[in-house]
């Protein structure tokens, strides 16, 4: 079956919110995967995982918008997320070389290029 550019922006939008969807409930979960239950109990990284958290539902939050936002704006924002995400550790004072600067710098660049790859894969004048 011909699948026409409207088929393709959709199936390009899907795969962003995935995109998203996948990283935001990774973000929330890793936390608890990740840090020893000892030092989220003595708060050593308990700020570290609070911020991870919030950057995970900012994802879900990008996930969900509606549909009719153009795919150019939900891309700018994963570019935009992801670009506060691995300077998060700088910005926040996480602690150097830990497992939270490690979590948000490689989900950050792994949503970068993701987003940077569908802005460049269809072009920005399709996305608008």
């Amino acid at each position: 079956m011909f699948e026409g550019p409207r088929d393709r922006d959709m199936h390009r939008s899907v795969f962003l919110r995935q995109t998203y969807v996948v990283a935001g409930l990774w973000l929330i979960i890793s936390p608890f995967l990740l840090f020893s239950q000892m030092s989220l109990s003595q708060n050593a990284t308990a700020s570290e995982a609070t911020i991870l958290m919030f950057f995970g539902l900012l994802a879900l939050m990008m996930a969900g918008l509606n549909s009719r936002w153009p795919d150019i704006l939900l891309t700018g924002l994963g570019i935009l997320l992801a670009m506060t995400l691995m300077m998060a550790p700088w910005f926040f004072g996480f602690s150097i070389g830990g497992v939270a600067e490690w979590n948000a710098g490689i989900v950050g660049l792994a949503v970068l290029v993701i987003a940077l790859f569908s802005l460049t894969r269809h072009g920005i004048g399709r996305a608008i």
